[in-house]
């Protein structure tokens, strides 16, 4: 592979064991995975590799570096940094860095990154009290509502069109998943470890279930404790089939029309292939997941493991089995999460991190059909409810519902705002009457305090103004919301006066087409 003298060395840093299962590597080994197709050199450093996971690094076109005691131990941070001054001899920009593991505490991510590189930490719960890094990556649907504390010049990558998802599901993207009348094929998956052989459990349970007729493939991971035990309560049943080994589980998610998971990576995977799951919680780290995928209507939740029972499973299953209309809403609700592009936008986002940021480089394009995940994530995140004249949760349904009538509308215009391959902010104007069009806009986190408010009205108003055929341009601030306040003065903008809203107290402002001297001489809108 030709190298990219333009793309740093990437550092690795994840762990595997029964306890915590292969997810964390198996995700930043995908984006290690494009990370090398891009030209750039990896380095995947892990404590005590097994054979297998060693030849799935090595496939991969990583340079494998074992270490024997994990962080709190000091050899794991000082050989890490070491290795950083071997990467930063050779290289023309410093290297970065991808930490995945909850074992990587505030104290680890600052001497990482203040030993001369840029840091990507993955992220699953914002359980730290503090974070040290350049970007924070969060591929959780609910990882836009999380408040992480952080340095003030990170960036944020968070949820589900960012999930990291091995290269070979790729393959997959045109897959269209046909929903049968009544479901038969029933996959389980706890992921790599599965400790607490919650398999086992499962597995006696679908023995409640032999009037079904079911066929069932069970898939051990290579760091399953318990596979002997697995053997012996798969010879007794014949309709159920054991499988060891796969590397590649696409096909196994293809042919199943269920699916028993556990709510890590896999529940990722599985909404991608578009297969109806019920999941599992296995550690307190997958819960806001699993709830958030659950509320979405892309899977059900079966709760935590140490609660679940028999008569649960064969309960939840049965009903699963002969609705298909849930099922194929739970699939079509998959994809919608899922696109299986996260790896490429990570990578993308870490490049344009690495050249130098300025409020100039961005440009607008309209919004589409493909951006209603994006702006329901945004318009949950806790400053833009808390800023909004209406604070509840906003639902998918009714989301969706509303982007399809807005982007239709002949009164509505939204664009999108980018920097590279990534979008930072959104500004809706919408015609009110015959004169004005009201102004909704909000940042993402991470590109706020950068005065980006300010750009985005500046380079969209002309615009608005001419396709919506308007001479008035209106937007109302709540009283506290000194943030948007300060951003619609510096775009030109008088504040008339002040009303109230719903009973909130707010500004209005307002901009009128005569004498407008907006910059828009620095963006496109595409």
């Amino acid at each position: 592979m030709q190298v990219n003298p333009d793309l740093p060395p990437l550092l690795v840093r994840a762990d595997a064991d029964a306890r915590q299962g292969i997810g964390h590597v198996m995700r930043s080994l995908a984006l290690a995975r494009e990370w090398r197709s891009r030209g750039g050199p990896v380095r995947f450093v892990t404590a005590r590799p097994t054979p297998e996971l060693s030849r799935r690094i090595q496939l991969a076109g990583a340079i494998l570096i074992g270490i024997e005691q994990p962080h709190p131990h000091a050899a794991d941070l000082d050989s890490v940094v070491a290795l950083l001054g071997q990467l930063q001899r050779g290289a023309s920009s410093p290297p970065w860095v991808v930490l995945d593991g909850y074992h990587f505490d505030a104290s680890y991510q600052s001497r990482v990154r203040h030993a001369g590189c840029q840091l990507l930490v993955i992220d699953d719960n914002a359980q730290l009290p503090r974070y040290d890094a350049d970007i924070v990556l969060n591929h959780g649907i609910q990882a836009p509502r999380f408040d992480y504390r952080i340095n003030d010049d990170a960036w944020f990558l968070l949820g589900t069109r960012y999930a990291l998802l091995r290269p070979e599901f790729l393959r997959w993207r045109d897959f269209h998943r046909r929903v049968e009348t009544t479901a038969k094929n029933v996959l389980v998956t706890l992921g790599g470890g599965d400790a607490d052989n919650v398999s086992a459990k499962i597995l006696n349970g679908l023995r409640r279930l032999r009037d079904l007729d079911l066929e069932v493939q069970v898939l051990a991971g290579p760091l399953n404790p318990h596979r002997e035990e697995l053997c012996k309560l798969v010879s007794a049943s014949p309709e159920i089939h054991l499988q060891k080994n796969v590397a590649d589980t696409a096909p196994l998610m293809a042919w199943a029309d269920i699916a028993i998971a556990a709510g890590g990576t896999t529940a990722w995977e599985l909404a991608f292939m578009q297969v109806p799951a019920l999941l599992v919680v296995l550690e307190d780290n997958q819960r806001s997941g699993v709830e958030g995928i659950d509320q979405f209507g892309a899977a059900q939740s079966l709760g935590g493991a140490d609660h679940l029972t028999a008569a649960m499973l064969d309960d939840a299953l049965r009903v699963l089995i002969r609705d298909r209309d849930r099922r194929q809403r739970m699939a079509v609700h998959g994809r919608i999460l899922v696109d299986g592009m996260g790896p490429q936008r990570v990578v993308s986002a870490m490049e344009e991190r690495q050249r130098s940021f300025s409020t100039d480089d961005f440009y607008l394009r309209p919004a589409s059909e493909d951006d209603q995940l994006l702006l329901w994530q945004w318009a949950n995140d806790p400053v833009a409810r808390r800023n909004s004249f209406h604070n509840q949760v906003i639902g998918w349904e009714s989301h969706q519902a509303w982007c399809v009538e807005k982007l239709a509308s002949p009164d509505c215009r939204i664009w999108i705002m980018q920097i590279g391959a990534l979008p930072v902010g959104q500004i809706r104007y919408e015609r009110i009457n015959r004169d004005t069009a009201e102004i909704s806009l909000s940042i993402a986190r991470g590109f706020r305090g950068r005065h980006l408010g300010t750009r985005l009205l500046e380079a969209s108003g002309e615009q608005a103004l001419r396709e919506l055929g308007v001479r008035l341009l209106q937007g109302a601030v709540r009283i506290d919301n000194e943030a948007s306040r300060r951003a619609f003065l510096k775009a030109g903008f008088e504040c008339r006066k002040q009303e109230t809203t719903d009973g909130i107290a707010c500004w209005v402002f307002r901009r009128s087409a005569q004498g407008s001297s907006w910059r828009v001489d620095h963006v496109a809108v595409h």
